[in-house]
């Protein structure tokens, strides 16, 4: 009575969820459209909170207390014993188990207490421990599991064979919860369990596909529409699919960013039977091969079990192993023969396919798919016409519904493409599968029309023929078999709750279809079933069943309110139904749902109308992080509003999720990297999270960017060598990522140095002089007006090993193979370009060159043979360089044999040594001995004596910075140096060069940091120094450094060791400026030098200048540029506000902090606000004159949007990583309060959600990830 007269008391609330507990939430189910939806809306809430406050009551900070789980354990134990052998008991009893793997999680993964002190670890709350008696060993594992379906020949299956499977199967990656360990734990302790039965049950690869979809499948495999076995023949020419279409959704799920490293190892182990008998075998290799750069075991295994001898009658292996995942690990030559084997086989299989007749079809089928998804392995040239050769192979396929899933799988796995593919003459990819789903659907059965639809929704989004599908389709499923229709209703209610606001069709059935549902899935009920067995026998653990059960409760609450078919709120219903925020990859139906509705808008000019709809969708999608590999198209389709001002953010977020998840194309890149430097916060930060991604489990490659996109990468970090420092620092992050494992890619980048090498040196050459067959893309590269002057176009990647090799094999023949220009090569300026071609890339080598200790000692000897061969001294000083970066602990002795050599060459009138080659190979002993901790000998000691007396003063020089690079004791380095104080001010200044960042060079910084603070006299020899090394600087960055700052190991960072020695002096070193004559010029050329490609300098610039204490134009610009800089720099920004206490030209920088409070970045008018705050603190500005300020910045509309801050964090290599502060004017009131009331506070680190909904999303991210094991074996 309550409900229906719309009750809406606490007291009615209370009462429902009593009602609900005892009736269970199919209650709800039955009568929801007599409740209100606010009332709705109340009970969850309520729901909400109980599961909060008893999270709070089950946390534990104890890792060894496990009590709860222990009893879980009993439970499941006592379950096991009471079991009764029907076929309900059976599917209640998994149910039972799947409810407690998800219950247990939610009420123990708390990882804070509002009760309890201490914190937990949720990671360690996820895993529910199988009593041995469930093990397969014992009776009740078969009778659990027994096989009751047939689906072809004389082989049985169990139907709930995937719900056990996937109890163990944490497939998706989550840092939080050790996704990766736990795999890691699994495959150690029970690996037969994460195989079972994997080549003699048919339904076990359903454990790899959405769960939606597995009734569908099912119900497709029993009515024979899915032909399993390719020498099955379907009687009457019935229309089918091959079983390889399960296959494929189960792989593209691999495929999903979200998968990584070990979880896709195991599941492609379990699925190589069933891919091996669909000859799809190269396919699941393939998802195996980028891991191989870091984990080529992985592979080994793969490719170890597929050469394992196999019973081709039943499928199933004749031979088995004890560790199912062991591997050894390849070499790169190895692996890589592997891909390229893998690959011919594909293709060879495609040509045979063609021409044969049995089983014809079905081998086209696995044939272009596989050659298809793995051609990306393949030099370019090859790669496209594979790609051709896979459509034409699925063109010949004669079943026109296998012909269609192909052209769609090989439509997933094209990517970038994807829109340049034709079929036939005129005809995209696109529209050839448009035409053929147009000409079949129709006549196809419900299951059959069904499956197909939902493979192609992705890729005909907008077309007019999904609706008309979706309308014949409907009309056939009132007069069908009920299971069939309760499978088709599964299979597509994901899809049909969500978008039918803005779909006529799907609006005409969505409401039908959802209360034909019936079937839901309830995992409170199931646990309510057991309340009564056993458990009264313990009070505590009745009570936890029922708190469990009470979590899941509430969970099945809010599933319930997400399938309710009426018309909410708009921006409530998208909040509720679209997204599910304990998963942050974007999913196909939430994409789609996206799309729909970005679509209706721009169709029907409706903007206005619904910009807070697509605010709210804008601030949801900044929490994702990948999108899946289905839903790429969909996003792609978002780029083309790239010039629209209402949709420019869904651009951005497409951009950004598609290269986050590896999905790389030319247009996305260009996004992304325009962002770096952009005016919006949130995603400029996102982007340089993006792009500086360290995760171990990520790995970037050569062959799934493409050239393409490589080039486009190059020519942005060219544009931003001249424009932006911070952008271009964000950009190399992002290349020293990325390994090159093409060898066509490395060519084409050594070909792009060569002549940009050669039109440097001659002014006169013109590029579209080119007659190469190279000359497409050098032309195309060189076609824009970029600057050749900028930067090398090497050094930038990473190799793989046999790139590495491949690479020590043409230094060893100086590069000859890269002479030509044009097809000259005799001329002098080919010739010298040529040299200086080779200089360069020796110079630039070190990264490409460091790969492990096995290709290290192989470059060792090339560089040591190019040595000895060449008799160009600049190529040998370059070697020199390259040797001190390449040389190790067990090799740097070579080049004391070299320095010993040379010195005794020089000595003989005929020697073509230089001493510049001698100084090269002493910087080079020493710089290798500095960065790997070597300490000299007494041989080491004796010779740099020599050295260090020697008549030429470079070689003298290059001795006295090798003892300051080296000796680390300064007291034995004047030693050393006779006691000489200015040459041992002068050995430690030099020996702080360094050209990347190391910990010994901090160490030496800071010693020449003491010497100086010990030897006042030596500050004003030092400031002298560093304004000569930066009184020339610009506005504008320099460009590339040239051959002697390479061979000197860089130059020092005066401006570096300066900051430190002002942090240390402050007020002997700021008297020093105010008394020198350049002091002046000297704080201008510390503007400069921050505008510089060095961020430790920028950091530093700022450090010194405030220290000064005095408020500048140019400061403010440094605070203001500071605020999208490197991590470290934003940190040093926020701690030098405070150092001020003077303004120069008030009423000038005044104006220029009002201009700055309108920006569009939130974090510049932030560190505005924070500027003004200190003014006024130190009484530079009136209180009230920042109050009016920051009162109109408040009501400003625009202060509504969110503030993300940098971690505070004090290393110089800091993270990426931004915190949420909540909205701008929020924050701002927070810090007026603070200033206004004197107590001033930490930041406060805000969350999104409020507490309630926050501690319900942790809930269902710990069910999310939460998986079995079995407890350990008693003796």
């Amino acid at each position: 009575m309550r409900i229906e007269n719309h009750d809406e008391s606490s007291e009615a609330v209370d009462l429902c969820i009593a009602t609900i507990c005892f009736y269970n939430i199919e209650y709800i189910q039955d009568n929801m459209k007599m409740i209100s939806n606010s009332l709705l809306r109340m009970i969850m809430n309520r729901l909400k909170y109980i599961s909060m406050i008893l999270r709070q009551f089950y946390f534990t900070a104890d890792e060894n207390d496990q009590t709860m789980e222990n009893e879980t354990t009993k439970f499941v134990s006592n379950c096991i014993e009471k079991f009764q052998y029907v076929e309900s008991a059976r599917i209640h009893f998994l149910d039972l188990l799947d409810s407690l793997r998800s219950s247990v999680a939610r009420l123990r993964s708390s990882s804070t207490s509002i009760l309890l002190e201490g914190v937990s670890k949720p990671d360690k709350r996820v895993t529910l421990r199988l009593p041995n008696s469930l093990r397969r060993e014992g009776q009740f594992l078969n009778g659990l599991l027994t096989t009751d379906v047939q689906f072809y020949s004389d082989r049985k299956s169990c139907s709930l064979i995937h719900h056990f499977t996937k109890l163990f199967m944490p497939l998706e990656h989550n840092d939080e919860f050790e996704t990766q360990y736990r795999v890691a734990v699994a495959m150690d302790n029970i690996p037969e369990y994460l195989l079972f039965r994997n080549d003699e049950d048919v339904l076990i690869p359903l454990t790899f596909i959405p769960s939606h979809l597995q009734n569908l499948y099912l119900r497709l495999l029993k009515e024979k529409f899915i032909i399993i076995n390719p020498r099955d023949s379907i009687a009457n020419n019935r229309q089918h699919l091959y079983f390889g279409h399960i296959l494929t959704e189960c792989l593209i799920f691999l495929s999903n960013p979200s998968c990584k490293r070990l979880s896709i190892r195991v599941a492609s182990i379990a699925l190589l039977p069933w891919l091996q008998m669909q000859q799809l075998e190269n396919f699941g290799s393939s998802l195996l091969w980028t891991l191989a750069l870091k984990d080529s075991d992985t592979l080994d295994n793969f490719e170890k079990k597929r050469k394992h001898s196999m019973n081709h009658e039943t499928d199933q292996y004749t031979d088995t192993r004890e560790d199912p995942f062991q591997g050894s690990y390849l070499t790169d030559e190895e692996w890589k023969t592997i891909i390229q084997n893998n690959i011919e086989q594909e293709y060879e299989r495609l040509q045979n396919a063609s021409i044969e007749n049995d089983q014809r079809n079905v081998k086209l089928y696995s044939a272009s798919i596989s050659l298809a998804r793995i051609c990306r392995w393949t030099e370019d040239e090859r790669k496209l016409f594979l790609l051709e050769q896979s459509i034409n192979g699925a063109m010949s396929i004669q079943n026109k519904l296998a012909r269609l899933d192909a052209l769609c799988v090989i439509a997933f796995y094209s990517h970038s493409d994807y829109h340049r593919i034709k079929v036939g003459r005129d005809r995209s990819l696109q529209k050839e599968i448009e035409h053929q789903f147009n000409e079949i659907y129709s006549n196809l059965p419900l299951l059959l029309q069904t499956a197909i639809v939902i493979r192609c929704l992705p890729l005909l989004q907008h077309s007019q023929a999904i609706d008309d599908c979706l309308q014949n389709l409907f009309d056939k499923l009132t007069d069908t078999d009920q299971r069939d229709q309760q499978a088709v209703i599964e299979a597509l209610l994901p899809y049909m709750q969500l978008t039918y606001t803005f779909s006529s069709i799907t609006n005409r059935f969505s409401y039908s279809l959802q209360d034909q549902n019936r079937i839901i899935h309830n995992k409170s009920s199931f646990l309510k079933k057991y309340f009564n067995i056993g458990s009264h026998e313990n009070v505590s653990f009745s009570l936890f069943i029922s708190n469990l059960y009470l979590m899941e409760l509430a969970n099945d609450f809010h599933e319930c309110i997400k399938m309710d078919n009426r018309q909410l709120i708009i921006d409530e219903s998208i909040i509720t139904k679209l997204f599910q925020f304990e998963n942050c990859i974007l999913t196909e139906v939430q994409a789609s749902t996206i799309t729909h509705i970005l679509s209706f808008i721009s169709l029907t000019n409706q903007y206005n109308q619904y910009e807070k709809l697509c605010i709210i969708l804008s601030n949801a999608l900044h929490r994702m992080n990948w999108v899946e590999l289905k839903a790429s198209h969909l996003l792609e389709s978002w780029l083309k509003w790239k010039d629209s001002n209402e949709f420019s953010c869904f651009v951005y977020h497409a951009a950004l999720l598609i290269i986050n998840s590896d999905i790389w194309s030319v247009e996305a890149t260009i996004i992304v990297c325009d962002l770096l430097y952009s005016d919006n916060d949130r995603f400029r930060q996102r982007a340089e999270i993006t792009f500086q991604s360290r995760n171990e489990h990520d790995v970037r490659t050569s062959s799934k960017l493409g050239i393409d996109v490589l080039l486009t990468l190059l020519k942005r970090k060219v544009h931003y060598q001249l424009t932006s420092a911070s952008s271009k620092l964000k950009l190399i992050r992002l290349f020293t990522n990325i390994t090159l494992d093409i060898q066509s890619h490395l060519e084409t980048l050594l070909w792009l140095e060569r002549y940009r090498i050669h039109a440097l040196i001659n002014k006169e050459y013109s590029f579209s002089k080119l007659k190469s067959s190279r000359s497409s893309v050098v032309a195309s590269f060189f076609s824009t007006d970029i600057a050749i002057n900028a930067c090398t176009y090497i050094n930038l990647f990473r190799l793989s090993g046999d790139l590495v090799i491949y690479m020590c094999d043409m230094i060893a023949s100086n590069l000859s193979s890269f002479l030509a220009i044009d097809e000259h090569t005799t001329s002098n300026e080919v010739l010298e370009s040529h040299t200086q071609f080779v200089v360069s890339v020796l110079l630039t080598s070190d990264n490409l060159l460091n790969h492990n200790n096995e290709t290290r000692q192989i470059a060792v000897t090339a560089l040591m043979n190019l040595f000895d061969i060449s008799d160009n001294n600049e190529i040998r000083q370059a070697v020199a360089y390259a040797l001190g970066y390449i040389c190790d602990e067990q090799t740097y002795k070579m080049l004391f044999e070299k320095i010993i050599f040379v010195m005794s060459s020089i000595c003989d009138e005929n020697s073509t040594y230089s001493n510049n080659v001698l100084s090269a190979l002493i910087s080079s002993y020493s710089h290798c001995a500095s960065i790997y901790n070597i300490a000299f000998d007494q041989d080491d000691l004796d010779l740099f004596c020599t050295l260090l007396r020697h008549d030429c003063h470079d070689i003298s020089k290059a001795a006295r910075t090798g003892f300051g690079r080296v000796l680390q004791d300064t007291s034995f380095l004047l030693e050393m140096i006779d006691l000489d104080r200015m040459q041992c001010y002068h050995a430690l200044i030099e020996s702080t060069a360094f050209v990347y960042l190391y910990d010994i060079q901090q160490n030496r910084e800071n010693a020449i940091v003491k010497f100086i603070v010990e030897h006042r006299t030596l500050l004003s020899i030092f400031m002298a120094e560093l304004y000569n090394s930066i009184r020339d600087l610009t506005n504008r960055a320099l460009q590339m450094a040239d051959t002697g700052f390479y061979l000197a190991y860089g130059y020092p960072p005066y401006v570096n060791i300066a900051s430190l020695i002002a942090v240390r002096i402050p007020i002997e070193f700021c008297a020093f400026i105010k008394d020198w004559s350049d002091g002046d010029n000297f704080k201008c050329a510390l503007f400069y030098a921050s505008k510089q490609h060095n961020f430790p300098q920028r950091a530093a610039c700022l450090t010194i200048l405030s220290l000064l204490g005095e408020l500048t134009v140019d400061i403010c610009e440094m605070f203001i540029e500071a605020v999208r800089d490197d991590p470290y720099v934003q940190n040093t920004c926020y701690k030098c506000i405070t150092r001020i206490h003077s303004i120069k030209d008030e009423k000038v920088v005044l104006n220029l902090l009002l201009s700055y409070l309108k920006s569009k970045s939130i974090n510049v008018r932030y560190v505005t606000v924070k500027i003004l705050l200190h003014l006024s603190q130190s009484s530079l500005i009136s209180s009230e004159q920042v109050q009016t300020i920051l009162n109109d910045l408040i009501l400003d509309p625009s202060s509504s949007e969110n503030l993300w801050l940098i971690q505070e964090q004090d290393h110089l290599l800091a993270k990426c990583e931004y915190y949420y502060a909540g909205p701008l004017k929020d924050v701002i009131y927070s810090l007026l309060i603070q200033h206004v009331t004197g107590h001033a506070s930490s930041k406060v680190q805000r969350n999104e959600y409020n507490d309630i909904d926050l501690n319900f999303i942790e809930s269902k991210k710990a069910s999310r990830f939460a998986t079995c094991i079995y407890e350990e074996r008693t003796a």
